[in-house]
This record gives C-alpha cells, sequence and structure tokens, in this order.
C-alpha cells in the first residue's frame, strides 16, 4: 500500500511545488512602483484614465472613464512557457459608479488573447470576464484558460469598453500554469 501511494504523493508534492514557483505576473500585486512611484513597476499605463490607487497600505490600478463611450483600456503582456496546457487567472476587482454603455456588453471587462513567439494574435480568444454592474467592494475572481499549441504570449487588456461612466479598480493579478509544461 506504502509503494503504490508514494508516487502519487510526490507528483502532488512535485505539482504544488511547480505551481507556486511559476507566477508568470511580475509585480502581480502591484505594490512596486516604477522610478517616479505614479504607476507600477514593469505595468504599461494606458493611453487614457489610468491612476496608480492607493488604500491604506493596499496598490492597485484604477481604470476611470472621462467621458461616454470611451475606451479605457490597459495593455499587459505575459509570457507561457513553452508546453503549458492551461493557466489560471486570478485578480481582485472593485467596480464603482458603472453605467453601461449602447451595447450590453459595453461593460467592464478583461479581453484575453494569446499570440505566438513573433506576437502574432492566434485563433480562438478566451471569453472575456466581464461584469455590468459594481460590486460591493474587492471580490475575488478566477478563470481557467486553455492555451491554445504554440502560444507564447497571453495579451491581457481589463477595460471599461466604451462604458459610458464608471471606475474599474484591479488587484492582486496572478497567472500561474495549471500543469506543468511537457517535459523538453
Amino acid at each position: 500500500m506504502k509503494s503504490s501511494l508514494f508516487p502519487i504523493l510526490a507528483a502532488a508534492i512535485s505539482f504544488a511545488g511547480f505551481a507556486a514557483a511559476q507566477e508568470l505576473v511580475p509585480n502581480g500585486d502591484l505594490e512596486k512602483a516604477n522610478a517616479a512611484g505614479d504607476w507600477p513597476e514593469g505595468w504599461a499605463k494606458p493611453k487614457a484614465g489610468g491612476e496608480y490607487g492607493k488604500d491604506a497600505a493596499n496598490h492597485f490600478i484604477s481604470l476611470k472613464s472621462s467621458k461616454p463611450g470611451e475606451m479605457v483600456m490597459l495593455y499587459q503582456e505575459f509570457k507561457i512557457p513553452a508546453g503549458t496546457k492551461q493557466v489560471q487567472l486570478s485578480w481582485k476587482q472593485k467596480i464603482t459608479g458603472l453605467k453601461k454603455g449602447a451595447q450590453p456588453w459595453f461593460d467592464a471587462r478583461i479581453l484575453l488573447e494569446f499570440a505566438n513567439a513573433e506576437r502574432v494574435k492566434m485563433p480562438g480568444k478566451p471569453k472575456a470576464p466581464n461584469a455590468g454592474k459594481d460590486t460591493a467592494g474587492w471580490e475575488e475572481k478566477s478563470i481557467t484558460i486553455d492555451v491554445p499549441e504554440n502560444a507564447a504570449f497571453l495579451q491581457f487588456m481589463p477595460c471599461l469598453f466604451q462604458a459610458e461612466s464608471g471606475t474599474y479598480e484591479l488587484d492582486d493579478i496572478s497567472l500561474k500554469p495549471v500543469a506543468a509544461p511537457a517535459a523538453q
């Protein structure tokens, strides 16, 4: 009995260690600021409507609509290890003052796309996690995403997608492989 359980336990321990060591989002807690102190280090700034928020000792990204129908988007790219079959994306979000735009999908959402090593977009986008109403404070979210073969990057684009108004705040962004990549 002992010998049949050992390989299973060893595999579980090995996988747990792999998953813990494979965080794919640098500065995902957004606590380390850039040299100017006005944005998280290593994160791209949106063209408009982005702020580096602070609540007590916690930092976060805040996307704010300044005019109706405006696209307020953050674009960030995460490297995916070769051979990864699935990833789990988790984050915290807070949405306030959201008023949807002219179409039902003009809301707060995270657009996701995969790209190959040459950064060419790949077919079959993951479903965009979205919200059409305010949250009661911070809420934790998580999704598991199948990774297409030959994907090298996940393009992560949280946005107020042409909403009439609102604020979309994000924190503690994490992306981890669900299973170890195949041996190379």
